[in-house]
């Protein structure tokens, strides 16, 4: 998490050498930013890998929440 959000300051330095402070803080104030958590560890640890150790150690619903505990430390 802490790569993207440092790209995402590596973005908006760029935007504003090329833009400008007004047009790069109007494009940034309008603009719809998504960050998700999880997915890849949720397919890459639980589907991908037959027999994995995630889905050896967890039903389906508690790797779920599982995973939200651990996002939520973050």
């Amino acid at each position: 998490m802490g790569d993207q959000l440092r790209y995402f300051g590596e973005y908006q330095r760029k935007l504003r050498a090329f833009a400008g402070e007004e047009q790069a803080a109007r494009l940034v104030s309008g603009a719809l930013v998504l960050v998700t958590l999880g997915g890849n560890d949720f397919v890459n640890n639980y589907y991908l890998v037959p027999m994995s150790m995630r889905s050896r150690q967890y039903a389906l619903p508690d790797y779920v929440r599982f995973i939200v505990s651990e996002y939520r430390k973050i």
